[in-house]
């Protein structure tokens, strides 16, 4: 989240005048872009191949059951190592090759434009990401238009206030409900 609101106050200090951005064209907004099953767009080597094997007790028949993988297993240390790699790539390949100023979290992808730059920032990153095989997700809920309020993670981010200098950072109404009632499991348990 700091990477984001450094970003953010960075170009808006950038874009504004005496009292905000001149016009609402120049106002900064952003929006999230997230892998869809982002392990398992990474291929494994065809030399450890041999090795990416997982054992499964089938629960039906107790037989033991062996899946080969493909892809990076979800969890393993190499994995997130050869994903963080990966994520600083396309972060570079979007900063460098689109100018789009962009940040990660896990595999989410926060990009950053003025209002009136919007429409190519989202053309060149969803072609950048697309040209170097990455799928982005497309549901709904995880690919939101560029605004001045996107969401991070279970965070909300809000640029509304950016005339004053102010971004805001703020949990989800899920992610609140989803605290309230982890919070609650505890009092109730009188443990952790």
């Amino acid at each position: 989240m700091d990477a984001i609101v450094r970003m953010a106050l960075h170009l808006i200090d950038r874009s504004k005048g005496v009292g905000g951005p001149r016009r609402p064209e120049d106002r900064i907004v952003g929006r999230t872009y997230d892998l869809k099953s982002a392990y398992k767009q990474i291929p494994l080597s065809p030399e450890q191949r041999s090795f990416a094997w997982i054992a499964l007790k089938d629960p039906l028949t107790g037989a033991v059951r062996y899946a080969h993988l493909l892809a990076s297993p979800f969890g393993a240390t190499a994995s997130v190592h050869t994903f963080v790699r990966f994520s600083e790539l396309l972060k570079e390949v979007c900063r460098v090759t689109g100018l789009v100023p962009t940040t990660s979290c896990f595999d989410d992808f926060t990009t950053l434009s003025k209002q009136g730059s919007a429409e190519t920032a989202d053309f060149l990153v969803t072609s950048i990401f697309g040209v170097l095989g990455w799928q982005l997700s497309q549901e709904e809920s995880k690919n939101a238009s560029f605004s001045e309020k996107f969401k991070v993670l279970g965070v909300e981010t809000s640029l509304e206030r950016q005339e004053e200098g102010i971004v805001e950072v703020r949990n989800t109404e899920d992610r609140k409900t989803e605290l309230d009632a982890t919070i609650d499991g505890i009092v109730s348990r009188n443990r952790m």
